[in-house]
C-alpha cells in the first residue's frame, strides 16, 4: 500500500514571506511610534501651557486678595472698597390721607403703600429698611405747618373740579394714618428720599384753550389748564424705561415706552389717533409735562406707520433712568401722602477687620480640609480639589472687588466666604450629575436675590454669580491638579 506524499512549502519561500511581513510590520510600527510621539508632545506642551496659565492666575488673584499686599506699582493701588464710612441713617414719618368713602379699606391701602415703598427700596438695594405703622402718633406743630403747606399745594393742583367749601369739609373728614420708614444705606440719600416721598401717580390729560392761548409761560405746566382723561398709571401694564438713539447723531437718551393692558389697547390707540399732532399733558404728582403726540398715530395718513410706539423722552442720565424705572414699575400707591418728618438716626454697623476675615477664612478651610482628609483617607485628590476651589474662588472674588472698586460690607463678605467653603465642599465631593446639584444651588441663590430684601437680597445676588463661577471653576481646577501631578511625576 502506497502512502501519499504530502507537499510541504520550501524553507526558502517561508523565510522570504516571513521577511516581507517583518519589514512591513516594522515600518508600520515606526509610523505609529512617530504619530504617538507627536501627539504626546502636543499634549505635553498644551498641559504645560495650561498649568502655567492657571498657576499665574491663581498667584495673581491671591496676591491681590491678600491684605497688606495692595501696592504693586507706584501708580495703582488695590484697596477693598468697604462701605463702613459711607453709611447714613434717616427716619421718615409719612402722613397718608385716606378718603372718607374708603374708610373700610384703610388697612388694605396702608399695607399696599408700605409694600410698594419696601419694593422700591429693595430694587434700589437699600441695605437696611424698616417700615411700621404709628398708631399713637401725634404730629408736632412744626410738622402740622409743613402738612398745611402741602395740602394747599395739592388743593390747587387737584383736577377733581369740586367746590372749595366742599373740599374743605371733605378734607376735615379724611382719615390720617402715619407710618415710619427707617433706612440705613450707603446709596444716594436724595434718591432714597425721593423713592420714599414720591407717590409718582401718573395721569394723561388733554389741553384746554386756556393753556393754549395763555401768555403765561407756566400755564402749560399747571394741571388746572388741562382736562382729565380715563388714562392713568393703572391703564398700563408696564412703562419700560429704555435707552434709544435720538435724532442727534452720536447721542442716546432714555425713553418711557407705554405698554397698555389688552382690554384698553384699542381705546388708547384711538385716543392717540384723535390727538395726533396735538399736545397732551403727562401729569405726575401735580406737575404736567407737555408732550406733542407724533403724527404717525394719525390713522388717516396715506402711508401710516405700523404699530407706532408712544415713547416720550425722560432723561439722558442713567442714574435718573434707574430711579424712574423703579417709580414707574414698583406698583401704584393708592393714597396721597407726604413726608412730614425727616430726621437723622444713629448708624448701626458691624465693625469687622478685613485681616480677621481673611484669617478666619483660611483657618476654616484648613480645619474642614483636615477633617475631610482624615475622614476620607483614600480620596486625597478630592480634599486637594476642595482646598484649591475654596481658596481660588474667594481670592478671585476679592480680587474682582478690589480691581473694580466695588463696594462691599465686611459682614456680607464674611458670610459669603463661609458660603464659598460649604459650596466648594459640596462641588468637590459631589457624586451626582451637575443638574442635580449645581443648578438647584444657583436657582436657590437666584430666588433669594429676587425675593430677598436688604442684606438678604444683596447676599443672594452675589452668591448667584459666585456659585455659577464655581460651577465652571471646579472642572478646570480638577484638570489642573491632574496635569500638575503628571508633570511632577515625570
Amino acid at each position: 500500500m502506497k502512502i501519499p506524499k504530502l507537499s510541504l512549502p520550501s524553507k526558502g519561500k517561508k523565510k522570504a514571506t516571513s521577511n516581507t511581513k517583518g519589514k512591513g510590520g516594522v515600518s508600520k510600527a515606526k509610523r505609529n511610534v512617530s504619530s504617538n510621539s507627536r501627539r504626546n508632545l502636543s499634549a505635553t506642551i498644551f498641559g504645560l501651557l495650561f498649568t502655567i496659565l492657571v498657576t499665574s492666575m491663581l498667584i495673581s488673584a491671591a496676591l491681590i486678595a491678600m491684605p497688606k499686599t495692595e501696592r504693586f506699582t507706584p501708580d495703582n493701588r488695590f484697596d477693598l472698597n468697604v462701605k463702613d464710612d459711607k453709611y447714613w441713617a434717616k427716619r421718615f414719618v409719612l402722613e397718608l390721607t385716606v378718603k372718607k368713602e374708603d374708610e373700610g379699606d384703610t388697612t388694605e391701602k396702608v399695607e399696599v403703600t408700605k409694600g410698594i415703598i419696601q419694593r422700591r427700596l429693595d430694587r434700589y438695594d437699600v441695605e437696611q429698611v424698616s417700615i411700621k405703622t404709628l398708631h399713637d402718633y401725634e404730629p408736632t406743630s412744626a410738622e402740622e405747618t409743613v402738612e398745611d403747606i402741602v395740602n394747599q399745594i395739592e388743593e390747587q393742583e387737584d383736577v377733581q373740579g369740586a367746590e372749595d367749601s366742599g373740599d374743605n369739609e371733605k378734607a376735615e373728614e379724611d382719615i390720617k394714618v402715619y407710618i415710619e420708614v427707617s433706612a440705613t444705606s450707603s446709596r444716594d440719600q436724595a434718591s432714597i428720599t425721593r423713592l420714599i416721598g414720591s407717590r409718582h401717580y401718573l395721569k394723561i390729560m388733554t389741553t384746554t384753550p386756556a393753556a393754549l392761548n395763555s401768555e403765561d409761560q407756566l400755564a402749560a405746566y399747571l394741571p388746572e389748564n388741562y382736562d382729565r382723561t380715563q388714562f392713568t398709571r393703572r391703564s398700563f401694564r408696564n412703562i419700560e424705561i429704555k435707552q434709544l438713539s435720538t435724532t442727534t447723531e452720536g447721542e442716546d437718551a432714555f425713553f418711557a415706552i407705554y405698554k397698555s393692558w389688552p382690554h384698553n389697547a384699542l381705546a388708547w390707540r384711538d385716543f392717540l389717533g384723535d390727538n395726533a399732532g396735538k399736545t397732551i399733558g403727562i401729569a405726575i404728582d401735580g406737575f404736567v409735562t407737555p408732550y406733542p403726540v407724533p403724527i404717525e398715530f394719525d390713522p388717516d395718513l396715506k402711508n401710516p406707520q405700523q404699530n407706532p410706539i408712544f415713547a416720550p423722552g425722560v432723561t439722558q442720565d442713567p442714574a435718573e433712568a434707574q430711579i424712574l424705572d423703579i417709580l414707574y414699575n414698583s406698583g401704584v400707591i393708592p393714597v396721597e401722602y407726604s413726608i412730614i418728618s425727616n430726621e437723622d438716626a444713629e448708624v448701626k454697623t458691624y465693625e469687622i477687620d478685613y485681616i480677621e476675615v481673611s484669617a478666619a477664612f483660611i483657618l476654616s478651610v484648613i480645619v474642614i480640609m483636615a477633617y475631610s482628609y482624615f475622614r476620607n483617607r483614600g480620596d486625597k485628590g478630592r480634599s486637594l480639589l476642595f482646598m484649591l476651589t475654596s481658596v481660588a474662588a474667594f481670592a478671585f472674588y476679592v480680587a474682582v472687588l478690589k480691581i473694580l472698586s466695588l463696594p462691599i460690607d465686611l459682614p456680607i463678605l464674611l458670610l459669603e466666604g463661609l458660603s464659598i467653603i460649604l459650596l466648594a465642599k459640596v462641588l468637590a465631593y459631589r457624586t451626582r450629575s451637575v443638574l442635580l446639584i449645581d443648578l438647584p444651588v444657583i436657582m436657590f441663590f437666584a430666588l433669594l436675590s429676587f425675593y430677598g430684601s436688604g442684606y438678604t437680597g444683596i447676599y443672594g445676588m452675589h452668591m448667584t454669580v459666585i456659585a455659577f463661577a464655581m460651577m465652571l471653576m471646579v472642572p478646570v481646577l480638577d484638570t489642573y491638579i491632574n496635569k500638575m501631578k503628571n508633570l511632577l511625576m515625570k
